[in-house]
């Protein structure tokens, strides 16, 4: 005889130890307590990580060391979202360390004995500082306590934030690397304005690409793409990406609309952390966006905002 057994999901564990501290303020060790009313001694959270302490149990946190919550969970399902994770081959390296890059490369086949070829390498040596990407998911007190599932909703409204935010630094041209976020890959490219011929833009493009086409992607905006695949019927170009003169198209909805990119990710070195570190407040001043500072691809520039509020 066989018995199934289901495996509870633990993605949102930390989001939900986040949430019974910000209702709790994790006074008294109810916090614990809390989460089992809330979801159940099944559903509710026993350990979190925190930074720079091993998985340890919910209860042993207090209101003065409930911040730094490590989900990488969280980061996980960001990585599924950006193009920067999407885009296979890129180079990875560390935080604060000199990589030193060396091009033209080449093999051939030669005879016993005889010397192997080398064209003159072009070698540099590059950096990478580290960099914040942060979201505030702002939530009322009543929501976290009574709705259904609210641990799902603000695990994929984070996701999709740091996601669109990391993809908006990534691929803006505007993006000189003067301010907080990296330079964007796309910032001094070449760039080919549109024509009434599609066919012959994307010949173009091609045609002044350096970059190795058979590694290549395609990256644009889910309106963008979906636009390609209408106005040329036989594409598999779609919303959700697709195929574009043989290499694949991705989406996301950091990326400009209207833009159409080629990349070629093997010339990208990239680095990051494999965590996302989580903290909840039950107080803070938060900054409202005005009207010239709407959507999810904006840069917001602390003190522009029309107003704040408590």
């Amino acid at each position: 005889m066989t018995r199934q057994i289901l495996l509870r999901n633990t993605d949102h564990d930390t989001i939900k130890s986040a949430i019974a501290f910000g209702i709790t303020n994790a006074q008294d060790g109810y916090a614990r307590t809390w989460a089992v009313q809330r979801w159940g001694e099944a559903g509710a959270p026993t350990t979190v990580e925190k930074a720079e302490i091993p998985a340890v149990s919910i209860d042993d946190l207090d209101a003065t060391s409930s911040s730094g919550l490590i989900d990488r969970a969280l980061f996980k399902a960001v990585k599924d979202r950006s193009l920067l994770f999407r885009l296979r081959d890129i180079r990875r390296t560390g935080f604060n360390l000199r990589s030193t890059s060396v091009s033209n490369a080449i093999a051939t086949f030669v005879a016993e004995g005889s010397a192997i070829p080398v064209v003159g390498a072009d070698i540099t040596n590059t950096g990478l500082d580290p960099a914040a990407v942060a979201a505030l998911s702002v939530w009322t007190r009543e929501s976290l306590e009574s709705s259904p599932g609210i641990e799902a909703v603000v695990f994929s409204d984070l996701a999709r934030a740091l996601s669109v935010a990391i993809d908006v630094a990534l691929f803006d041209p505007a993006n000189d690397g003067s301010g907080v976020s990296p330079a964007s890959i796309t910032n001094g490219a070449t760039a080919i304005s549109a024509s009434a011929d599609f066919a012959d833009d994307v010949a173009e493009l091609i045609s002044a690409f350096q970059g190795d086409l058979g590694a290549s992607y395609f990256a644009a905006h889910p309106a963008t793409s979906a636009g390609i695949g209408l106005a040329i019927p036989d594409s598999d170009c779609g919303a959700r990406g697709g195929e574009l003169a043989g290499m694949p198209v991705l989406t996301s909805r950091g990326m400009p609309q209207g833009q159409l990119t080629l990349v070629d990710p093997t010339g990208i070195m990239a680095a990051w952390a494999d965590e996302v570190e989580l903290s909840s407040s039950r107080e803070g001043t938060v900054e409202l966006l005005d009207s010239s500072l709407t959507g999810d691809s904006i840069d917001v520039v602390p003190g522009t905002a029309a107003s704040t509020v408590s």
